[in-house]
């Protein structure tokens, strides 16, 4: 229960109004990079670098403890609550995106 409480603060702190506007990019790019090694894929680094420039503000000091922070709660959201078929789903449309933006062949 201390763990989803921990989660729970960290996401409730990233999701303030108080925080830049990438919030969605971030949690969705902490989900997608929290489920690489999970869903077995490995991402090119260097479209992950081009998407990060592309898309979100290079004045956005906080834009990495952000992702950061999510992509761990994913982890942690995978290893102790998915079951195998919320992975399977996870993992099918985690590979579809990563694929969408060239994180994967």
């Amino acid at each position: 229960m201390k763990y989803l409480t921990a989660i729970a603060l960290t996401f409730t702190i990233i999701s303030s109004p108080a925080v830049a506007d990438n919030t969605d990019l971030e949690r969705n790019l902490g989900s997608v990079l929290g489920s690489e090694t999970a869903c077995g894929l490995t991402y090119d680094q260097d479209a992950i670098r081009s998407f990060i420039v592309k898309n979100a503000d290079a004045n956005d000091m906080s834009f990495a403890r952000n992702v950061a922070s999510y992509t761990a709660g994913t982890k942690f959201e995978i290893e102790k609550m998915m079951s195998a078929s919320s992975l399977t789903a996870h993992c099918t449309q985690i590979r579809r995106v990563a694929k969408q933006y060239g994180f994967i062949k």
